[in-house]
């Protein structure tokens, strides 16, 4: 993807990208089929948190982790972000599927600062269920769903989050710390505990980024499909 002012930094396995939480971000062009309409999904990511986002909107302000979203039921895909100082979720995982959970997935434990957690998104349309989960545990589940995520071609963003629907589109919602080691796979994988190692490209994987590159002006994703884009802005 298109980095936009991210440094590198230490990650949980090899390098990482840090976040600001002002206006760096990770762009991955969504026009490409495989990343959305999916009838099942495993979303991961490993992040280290510095600071909540302030401000409360709404159920309180939140950083983006990793988001295919865009403020409409029609073009929302999936996300994950952690929950600012603001609203009666404050500092927990806040899991999102489009159209059918929006943001509908809130977790019941606090992301701790300064440590490294392993976030999961899972949705499988044939058990109809949607589970958000941290650190290997259950936060947050759903039953009773169907169908495919939406297909649409807005971005994929990490470490913000797009407001399509503005007459202006912009980036918002910025995430404080360091992500490391993203996965989205095509398939619902069951998750029990947290990945002693780096991610493994597999048969289902869609995109994978281990922001490893530490030089040069791409940002490559481990996949059979290309999603690399233009380093613009950041320092490896």
């Amino acid at each position: 993807g298109f980095v936009n002012d991210g440094t590198l930094s230490g990650g949980k396995f090899g390098n990482a990208l840090s976040f600001d939480g002002s206006d760096d971000n990770v762009f991955v062009d969504g026009s490409l089929a495989d990343l959305s309409g999916m009838s099942e999904l495993t979303l991961e990511a490993w992040i280290y948190v510095r600071s909540y986002p302030s401000a409360a909107l709404g159920h309180g302000s939140f950083g983006g982790i990793v988001t295919k979203w865009y403020q409409s039921t029609t073009k929302d895909t999936y996300g994950i972000w952690v929950s600012g100082e603001g609203g009666a979720y404050k500092h927990k995982l806040v899991g999102g599927l489009g159209p059918q959970v929006e943001h509908g997935l809130w977790g019941t434990t606090d992301v701790s600062l300064n440590t490294w957690h392993y976030v999961a998104l899972v949705y499988d349309s044939s058990a109809g269920t949607a589970e958000l989960y941290l650190d290997g545990s259950l936060e947050a589940s759903i039953t009773g769903l169907s169908g495919s995520l939406n297909s649409a071609d807005n971005p994929l963003y990490m470490g913000a989050d797009y407001y399509g629907i503005a007459a202006t589109p912009y980036v918002w919602r910025f995430f404080d710390g360091i992500i490391d080691e993203v996965r989205i796979s095509n398939m619902a994988h069951a998750i029990s505990g947290s990945p002693t190692s780096a991610f493994i490209r597999k048969s289902d994987t869609v995109a994978l980024w281990h922001f490893d590159e530490s030089v040069g002006t791409l940002a490559f994703s481990d996949s059979a499909i290309s999603h690399t884009g233009i380093i613009d802005g950041a320092s490896w």
